[in-house]
């Protein structure tokens, strides 16, 4: 779903290898394990700009999570919100914020 995502989201993914990272909170995300910039753009929320890899994993990890929290688990529910705290603290929060929003 997240490399699914990237490539909606991004015309310069071509695909690359993935890293899984793990919060002491319990949350996680995964992203590309790379020190690209990705060009970004979210058409549903008019979205536009550039992100490192992290900000794009965590952006396509938050995407992936909220589809699932959907489902009414409370592990999924719980997860994205872990990652939205986190993601929104990233030094790219603003960014990730516009393009989940």
């Amino acid at each position: 779903m997240c490399y699914a995502y990237a490539r909606q989201f991004s015309q310069d993914y071509g695909g690359d290898f993935w890293h899984w990272y793990t919060q002491s909170d319990g949350g996680f995300f995964i992203c590309p394990q790379t020190e690209k910039t990705y060009r970004i753009e979210v058409t549903s929320n008019y979205y536009q700009g550039e992100m490192s890899a992290q900000a794009l994993g965590l952006t396509v990890s938050l995407y992936a999570l909220c589809v699932l929290a959907e489902s009414g688990h409370d592990f999924f529910i719980e997860s994205y919100h872990r990652l939205r705290g986190f993601a929104l603290a990233h030094p790219e929060g603003m960014a990730i914020a516009g393009a989940i929003d």
